[in-house]
């Protein structure tokens, strides 16, 4: 396979996964093995499932364009069609469980059987199928073929429990098998080809938990089709912090996968941040120890994604954080990548909200336009109310790595989302998204009386066209062709893959009911079963950067293995410790195919097959087949105790062509020899001592005499610390602390003297005598550095700060705080913030606390702080420059101003206004505005305000501003126009302008009147 790197990467949207439902009836082209595809015609394109662009004139195929869209909705459902339960659901992940076509849904439940959803045409409308049991307690879940069988398996990263893996049959029913008996308490996994051998392994975050706890990788061996192995995982080499997300892409574009964590807290306070950290890969396995991305960038970071944002061909980091005890903090970071892999100040994603705890983040390119875009999805358990939602949030990239449009998705039902994934649901060529969420039911005035409901739902996502882009992922089909073996093929590939891109090929015999993950470039596919000779090749093409984009040249298809891999030697191996193997052995094997072959080795030993010693330096490179490891101590004290025994130190050698493995079993295996030259002594250690004193805690000192008689120089001795005979875990440094396990034990210290050269450089491990430990002696705790910040000022807020100390460690409990006014206890004053009142003035305020631990001795003495004082009293607010401005006529809005000021500074709260016509109250009246009636005419208005402060002496007094008017009535309107001459003798004419005249006089009059009734008159 070329860069088959993530897990599911072909495998989590619908043009990649549900191609089984577009199929068509397939030509059978009649072929000649080896058949070539040079792509300068479409003879073998199915054009009806090729979604990649197949170019003739060019002669290759890449990524093919589609119509973007301008998302304008989001369709909701919920999975069981409103008759599922409620599950406290941790994740999700996307895949034809089932081979019908559709995206299945297996979800992680915590403290309950996994869950496993069969879609029917996109509809989740089915009750879902349980995965484990009841005790399962799962955390995370990602699937992907792991055996190499053409179906999709699922893992389940289980807290305190082992994981498992569920074994597809390939028909949607599974086996469960541990990983391993390891019980780690894990958050989050990933499956990634971390050694590069074809092979998806396992990768876990943990919780620390106050302890050493590291990520970690199960290494995965895959011997043939539907038969592979996990071995026991080996830590991630770093600090041991609280990890709670995983992402993995090449950042430094060597070439090679590197692991950025998204780190919560250091593992000892979860309410403290943590840096990123970033695990620069070697391609072979080994991740490097991680280095702080930003080492002042301390968030509480919950979820983690890598992609190429703003198009410049590197992977940028997406950070989803929850907010911090205030609330805060809780926004989506992006972290810009430089191209080299090291990353800028992060910038916050415009629209993110400091308060959303955004525990799970899609980067995705949601509306078909070449470019990643940003999902987050929140969970709302610190919004103090668990039926008060916070909504998932759609980031819609510009192309350039801004994000104008931001899209609320808010369900009808609050939703607190643990887990999301995408695929194209619907089969309509646009990504959509599930979401699993977590049930919670909330104590009374805790998250609320009511129960959040725990379902998993489906946002299926449409909108219009709005033009064409060339799509971050496609694939190419073939037509069937014949005439390869029925079982065995090979696929010899030249392509174009930048280090952000991928490359996934399969190959069916069966006309495309079943793809297998094939091999690329000289290794064989075992398809497993003989089937038929309906044979086609698929490719899926994707990019996680604009700007990187993949290319096919040419593929040639030939004909497979039709044996193992043949070992042929060597029959021994021998080397001094410190040094690689005498003459560079090489395992040899033979491939009548002449297929490339992978080597690997492990340990043969009283007749079984098992791991190499632990701290071996035995290794192979994978690909030229040589013993290239460095011999350690480790590999001559077996090789010392098998030889006392008179047994052989044994390996054995396994070579795999992709198809079969072959072993130097039927060769009698290789014996491996790790001597002391002839008439050479080993470098010795004598005058092996311990230095320091007996109690719990203190540190412990080994001291030895080196010495060698050829005159080597020291090289890098070995040191173990043991108790009471046994080993004590990671103690191999020359100084050991003693801790509260090691009360009333004895105590060795160990060397194993190693000189830099000569013929022997591992001398015999001396161990010290004993040394005794005292039993432990438990001190109280104390708290000192107390310290009040604060004005000492009626209405004002005092803070008191402490420092809690404990000799032996023992965490903080509850603690005890209490406010003294001039000595004496404050009724109810015992949090660490105190708001000073009226009856405070004139006093001293101090504080004193109680420190409490959660073990050993639990209440140490009382400590006092100093004083702060005397409390003064706090002054009411003034208003001034009270005025009124407007026009002084009935149907006119007046506005009231005035200036607030407090001598404390303190806020003004909520004043109070009242306007008075003639000095009396208008009734209703109560704004800064007041609109004129009629019944204001004549009368002289005024407005007083009584300022009001938040805290402190809240009102003052009130006061008047001058007054305005008298008050006016409106202009009357303008005279009608003049009626026409009347000819009449009647004398109509004059009768109508005298009533108009007697009309305007009794409309003066009426004024006047109303004037005289205001005025009392």
């Amino acid at each position: 396979m070329i860069s088959r790197l993530l897990e599911n990467n072909a495998l989590r949207k619908l043009s990649i996964i549900a191609f089984v439902s577009l199929l068509t009836a397939s030509i059978v082209m009649a072929a000649t093995i080896p058949f070539f595809e040079d792509f300068t015609d479409t003879t073998y394109n199915d054009d009806t499932q090729t979604t990649a662009d197949w170019d003739t004139s060019a002669g290759t195929v890449s990524l093919g364009e589609a119509e973007s869209i301008s998302i304008d909705d989001m369709t909701y459902a919920e999975f069981g069609a409103g008759a599922d339960t409620n599950h406290e659901a941790r994740g999700i992940t996307l895949g034809d469980f089932d081979k019908d076509g559709d995206l299945d849904a297996a979800v992680a439940v915590k403290n309950s059987a996994n869950l496993l959803y069969l879609s029917n045409a996109g509809v989740f409308d089915t009750a879902p199928i349980d995965l484990g049991t009841d005790s399962s307690n799962t955390f995370s879940i990602a699937s992907a073929d792991l055996d190499h069988d053409g179906d999709i398996d699922i893992v389940a990263a289980n807290r305190s429990k082992p994981s498992v893996v569920y074994v597809n049959d390939g028909s949607g029913s599974f086996t469960e098998m541990d990983v391993n008996d390891e019980n780690h308490k894990r958050w989050a996994i990933r499956l990634v080809d971390v050694e590069g051998d074809g092979d998806l392994d396992i990768v876990e975050s943990l919780d620390n938990g106050n302890g050493d706890m590291r990520n970690r990788i199960s290494f995965s061996r895959v011997a043939e089709a539907g038969a592979f192995e996990f071995k026991d995982s080996v830590p991630i080499a770093g600090v041991a912090v609280d990890t709670r997300a995983l992402a993995f892409g090449d950042v430094n574009g060597d070439g090679l996968i590197d692991l950025v964590t998204g780190d919560h807290n250091d593992g000892n306070d979860s309410s403290v941040g943590s840096p990123n950290h970033l695990h620069v890969g070697d391609g072979l396995g080994g991740l490097a120890t991680g280095v702080q991305i930003q080492p002042s960038e301390n968030w509480l970071t919950f979820s983690i994604e890598l992609g190429d944002l703003d198009g410049d061909g590197d992977l940028d980091i997406i950070e989803g954080n929850h907010p911090d005890a205030n609330g805060l903090g809780g926004e989506t970071r992006i972290y810009w990548n430089d191209g080299s892999g090291s990353f800028s100040t992060p910038t916050l994603v415009t629209g993110s909200d400091a308060t959303h705890k955004t525990v799970a983040l899609l980067v995705e390119d949601f509306d078909n336009d070449g470019d990643l875009d940003i999902l987050e999805g929140n969970n709302n358990s610190l919004s103090g109310d668990a039926t008060v939602g916070q909504p998932k949030r759609l980031f819609i990239n510009d192309g350039g790595g801004t994000f104008g449009t931001v899209v609320d998705i808010t369900p009808p039902e609050v939703e607190r989302t643990y887990g999301l994934a995408a695929g194209d649901l619907n089969d309509d060529g646009i990504l959509d998204f599930v979401s699993a969420n977590q049930t919670y039911d909330g104590p009374v005035g805790n998250e609320g009386s009511q129960p959040v409901q725990g379902h998993t739902s489906a946002y299926t996502v449409s909108g219009n066209s709005d033009g064409t882009a060339t799509q971050l992922t496609s694939e190419v089909v073939s037509k069937e062709f014949s005439g390869v073996d029925g079982r065995r093929i090979k696929l010899d590939v030249d392509a174009t893959i930048p280090t952000s891109a991928s490359i996934d090929f399969y190959v069916s015999n069966d006309g495309g009911d079943t793809w297998i993950p094939s091999w690329t470039n000289n290794r064989t596919t075992d398809i497993g079963s003989t089937n038929n000779d309906s044979w086609m090749w698929r490719a899926v093409l994707s990019s996680r950067s604009p700007a990187e984009l993949p290319t096919i040249n040419e593929v040639t298809v030939g004909t497979g293995a039709s044996g193992a891999p043949n070992f042929i030697g060597p029959d021994t191996v021998s080397g001094p410790v410190n040094s690689t193997f005498d003459d560079a052995p090489v395992l040899n094997f033979t491939d009548a195919n002449g297929d490339t072959v992978t080597c690997s080795v492990m340990q043969v030993k009283d007749g079984a097959v098992v791991d190499l010693p632990t701290g071996t330096g035995i290794s192979v490179d994978q690909d030229s087949c040589e013993l290239d490891g460095i011999l350690t101590s480790a590999d001559k004290a077996e090789y010392n105790t098998l030889t006392a025994a008179g047994q052989n130190y044994m390996i054995r050698a396994f070579g795999y062509n992709g198809a079969m493995t072959g072993t130097s079993a039927s060769d009698g295996d290789i014996i491996v020899t790790i001597e002391n030259s002839a008439g050479v002594s080993a470098p010795v250690a004598t005058n092996v001592s311990i230095v320091g004193t007996s109690e719990v805690g203190a540190t412990l000192t080994g001291v030895y005499t080196y010495s060698d008689g050829q005159n080597n120089p020291e090289g890098d001795s070995t040191f173990r610390w043991l108790r009471d005979g046994t080993a004590i875990a990671d103690a191999t440094e020359v100084t050991y602390t003693t801790t509260n396990d090691d009360a009333e034990t004895m105590i060795q210290f160990e060397v194993t003297p190693v000189a830099t050269s000569g013929g022997s450089l591992v001398g015999n491990a001396v161990t010290s005598a004993e040394f005794a430990v005292d039993a432990i002696v438990d001190f109280a705790p104390t708290a000192g550095e107390l310290n009040i910040t604060g004005t000492a000022g009626a209405g004002q807020t005092l803070t008191a700060t402490y420092q809690y100390n404990d000799a032996e460690g023992d965490t903080e409990g509850s603690t005890t705080l209490q406010w003294l006014s001039d000595g004496a206890a404050i009724s109810g004053a015992t949090s660490s913030t105190y708001t000073l009142t009226t009856d405070d003035v004139g006093a001293m305020i101090s504080f004193e606390v109680t420190p409490v631990a959660q073990t050993g001795t639990l209440v140490g003495a009382t400590a006092t702080s100093n004083g702060v004082g005397p409390v003064a009293a706090n002054t009411a607010p003034t208003a001034d420059s009270v005025s009124i401005s407007g026009t002084t006529q009935s149907g006119e809005t007046l506005t009231g101003s005035y200036n607030y000021d407090d001598a404390e500074g303190d806020a003004e709260g909520t004043s109070t206004f009242r306007w008075l016509s003639d000095g009396d109250e208008i009734s209703g009246a109560t704004s800064t505005t007041y609109t004129l009636t009629s019944d204001d005419e004549g009368s002289l208005i005024s407005f007083e305000v009584t300022p009001v402060a938040q805290t402190g002496t809240t009102a003052g007094a009130a006061v008047e501003s001058n007054t305005v008017g008298p008050i006016t009535e409106p202009p009357p309107p303008p005279p009608p126009p003049a009626p026409p001459t009347n000819n009449d003798s009647g004398g109509g004419g004059s009768a109508g302008l005298l009533d108009i005249a007697a009309l305007g006089f009794l409309g003066l009059a009426g004024a006047a009147a109303r004037r005289r009734r205001k005025n009392g008159k």
